[in-house]
């Protein structure tokens, strides 16, 4: 009969329920440290020593306490990486997001945006962007692009894949409740790039997904911006052939 139910003994930080939990902890960051692309030299025992007596301060509200790296540019390990309070912390990000703004070069272009009102029973209300073809074009080619590369990263690693299918993401609720996972993510932004009317043409995109796309890889090259542009564009018969293989 199979055993079931927790299993101190089994686990690999040993049965410390404690050094478990930190353990846990480690490899989340761990995960989303690789799966940004920052590159990971930092063990476990590395880690619990770098935070020391703040790790019981470690959290995400006021007066709590992160890890981050010396310098961004390399990769985490032991000597590149020191313990900040929240606020210190806020102002690194601040600085460095605006650095990667001015080297976020990828804007897709709309024509315009529409409100939808809500739906019998929803609270909440849908935005739709509106695009010519080639704008649409442009829009599922780059996220299609980016989609082969995460997949494809994430199919190098099981640990990464379980991650990515498992793990709910703080932040991206559910209109059903829990959290999204990052795969469920990049399959929902792929599906809504996929999306046909019943006359077989590009639907609108919704901004939804979007939005979450950007929110997960903020500050990365799969970041993208939306930028209204006006006067519309000839749509040809070439344009609709195009988009529709």
């Amino acid at each position: 009969m199979p055993r079931t139910g927790i299993r101190p003994n089994a686990w690999v930080s040993g049965p410390d329920p404690e050094r478990h939990k930190r353990y846990l902890q480690w490899l989340q960051q761990r995960n989303q440290a690789q799966f940004r692309g920052e590159g990971w030299n930092l063990d476990f025992d590395d880690w619990l020593t770098i935070w020391g007596t703040n790790i019981q301060y470690r959290g995400r509200k006021k007066g709590s306490m992160t890890m981050v790296r010396c310098d961004y540019d390399q990769p985490w390990s032991k000597d590149n990486a020191r313990i900040v309070d929240r606020i210190e912390h806020a102002q690194v990000q601040q600085s460095l997001n605006a650095k990667r703004r001015m080297k976020m070069a990828k804007t897709i272009r709309y024509q315009k945006s529409v409100r939808m009102e809500p739906r019998d029973g929803q609270k909440y209300a849908t935005t739709y962007y509106k695009q010519t073809l080639a704008q649409r074009a442009e829009l599922v080619k780059f996220l299609t692009d980016c989609a082969k590369e995460i997949v494809h990263y994430l199919d190098t690693d099981p640990d990464m894949m379980t991650w990515a299918q498992r793990q709910g993401q703080k932040g991206f609720p559910k209109t059903t409740g829990g959290n999204r996972t990052v795969w469920e993510i990049v399959e929902d932004i792929i599906g809504e790039a996929r999306g046909r009317t019943r006359q077989g043409l590009p639907k609108d995109f919704a901004a939804a997904p979007i939005e979450r796309w950007n929110k997960l890889f903020k500050d990365t090259e799969y970041e993208f911006e939306m930028v209204q542009t006006f006067g519309a564009e000839s749509t040809t018969f070439n344009s609709i052939m195009e988009i529709g293989d």
